[in-house]
């Protein structure tokens, strides 16, 4: 009996001892764990510090674009509505620059209202061309010779030779019958008008011809400044001499002279000299 209560002696003794160090050993686990769950949790709450400061500082970055923004689309619009304030003013001063042109018609030059009237007969007639009309119906409508008409649909006929956006409101327009019977009353006088002007191109030799200076005029004017430079001579010479025995304690008076003859000659001569040459420079 005295050994069995020995060993249960025993017994209770090493299953307290292991109950004891298993409790010191969770304890210690549980304050290690303790332990990196705080500086874990201080790293997480010194990063959503940092977070929040960024968020703070994007937050009014994006505000100072917004408002950067909003001001640049105010500029914008504002400069949208002066644009179109300028593009009103432009179309009322074509509108008014067209009714001018409108009003003014009639006092245009008749050669180029007669110019333009033929321009617009052979714009129509390319146009009829290209529309895969033939000769005796363009020779029908439009006054030309058929070998005009001939000619106008062999170049016209697969590609007009001009672009119709490209031609002047004036060409755009139809040709009524009064134009068609003025280029039929004044065909003749257009030849008359255009040898008129065809005139002066023939004596271009003569337009470009350098004027000639008159040298009889030149050489005598040269002619009268040699005399006048061969009387001077003498009275320089005279000028010149001065005595040698001249007393030292005299006193230098200056001499006042009066313009010679000579001066005066020279300066005639000198301005009839220039205004011989600006006459010739203003005859070419």
């Amino acid at each position: 009996m005295g050994i069995t209560y020995l060993i249960l002696i025993i017994f209770q003794v090493v299953s307290v001892a292991a109950i004891a160090t298993l409790w010191v050993r969770i304890t210690k686990i549980q304050n290690q764990e303790d332990q990196r769950l705080s500086k874990g949790l201080q790293l997480l709450q010194s990063k959503l510090a940092v977070l929040e400061d960024l968020s703070d500082r994007t937050e009014i970055q994006v505000n100072q674009l917004i408002a950067i923004l909003e001001g640049k689309i105010k500029d914008i619009q504002a400069k949208l509505i002066d644009a179109d304030k300028m593009i009103g003013k432009i179309d009322k001063s074509i509108s008014k620059s067209l009714e001018v042109a409108n009003i003014f018609q009639d006092k245009i030059p008749h050669q180029e209202i007669l110019e333009r009237q033929y321009t617009k007969k052979y714009v129509k007639a390319a146009q009829m061309a290209h529309a895969g009309q033939s000769v005796e119906q363009i020779a029908s409508v439009i006054d030309l010779t058929r070998g005009e008409v001939e000619l106008i649909v062999k170049l016209n006929r697969d590609h007009l030779q001009f672009e119709a956006s490209e031609l002047p409101e004036w060409a755009k327009e139809e040709l009524d019958a009064e134009d068609m019977h003025e280029l039929d009353l004044n065909v003749p006088t257009i030849f008359e008008s255009r040898g008129e002007v065809n005139n002066p191109l023939r004596n271009l030799e003569t337009a470009f011809e350098v004027p000639q200076v008159d040298n009889k005029n030149l050489k005598k004017l040269g002619d009268q400044f040699r005399s006048a430079m061969a009387a001077q001579a003498p009275v320089r010479m005279e000028t010149n001499t001065v005595p040698s025995a001249a007393p030292q304690s005299a006193p230098v008076v200056p001499v006042t002279r009066t313009p010679s003859s000579f001066s005066k000659r020279a300066t005639e001569i000198n301005n009839e000299i220039i205004n011989t040459f600006a006459q010739g420079s203003s005859c070419q």
